[in-house]
């Protein structure tokens, strides 16, 4: 999911959600619990846009092997 962990606080560190959606920040309180869960599904994310953007290069050079026919 698009996002990132990041840890608030100074004294009592606590880990949150981070999505900035419409101009507007959104937090979500993770805890310990969720955090690697959430780490995991921003890594899956970058992961996945790495994988359109190869996919984008490969179909432009597609396209452009089909106009010289």
């Amino acid at each position: 999911m698009r996002g990132s962990v990041t840890i608030i606080g100074t004294q009592n560190k606590q880990p949150y959600f981070s999505l900035n959606k419409n101009k507007k920040t959104r937090l979500i309180y993770l805890g310990k619990k969720r955090e690697a869960k959430a780490r995991e599904y921003s890594k899956n994310y970058k992961k996945l846009l790495e994988i359109v953007e190869e996919m984008t290069i490969i179909n432009m050079t597609l396209l452009k092997e089909n106009a010289c026919l």
